[in-house]
């Protein structure tokens, strides 16, 4: 079993490999939409939003992550898989009524890290990957910036 509470930055269907069956309370996901997503709005046309998401082409990848989230997920568990809901509270809400205090929440796409930092409010514990190193290291920033103001009282 991998260490809880972490954002792993590597694949999630071999970091999927490397968890327990049945030992996942909650899945909370924002998948790729498998369309080559890129946006063309923006001006800076360089922007890293400009370029097309890693493996938002790969049928595969959804199909190999649906087999090992009915592998590592408890019986009776739910699972929500959105297209960018991207509002923490929408993620909160998901995670407080299907889920109890010290469950297990698994993201396999944690993109900025929305479903973590709604588990660290929630007092639920995660465990996530993140294949692309910049989301990877946002993550990790937005984790560290709010545990920091939770120290101070913000």
């Amino acid at each position: 079993m991998l260490e809880i509470n972490k954002i792993y930055n590597e694949d999630c269907i071999e970091g999927m490999k490397k968890l327990d069956d049945c030992c996942v309370d909650l899945v909370v996901t924002d998948p790729p939409y498998l369309i080559s997503y890129k946006t063309n709005y923006r001006n800076n046309k360089k922007h890293k939003f400009c370029s097309a998401i890693k493996n938002d082409d790969n049928f595969e990848l959804i199909s190999n992550y649906i087999k090992e989230l009915h592998r590592i997920m408890k019986n009776n568990t739910a699972g929500y898989m959105f297209c960018n809901a991207g509002k923490i509270d929408f993620f909160k809400q998901c995670i407080e009524k299907h889920s109890k205090k010290d469950g297990l929440i698994f993201d396999g796409f944690v993109g900025s890290g929305t479903t973590a930092l709604a588990c660290k409010e929630l007092n639920r514990n995660f465990i996530g990957f993140e294949l692309d190193k910049e989301y990877f290291e946002i993550t990790r920033k937005r984790i560290k910036e709010y545990l920091n103001q939770k120290r101070v009282g913000i």
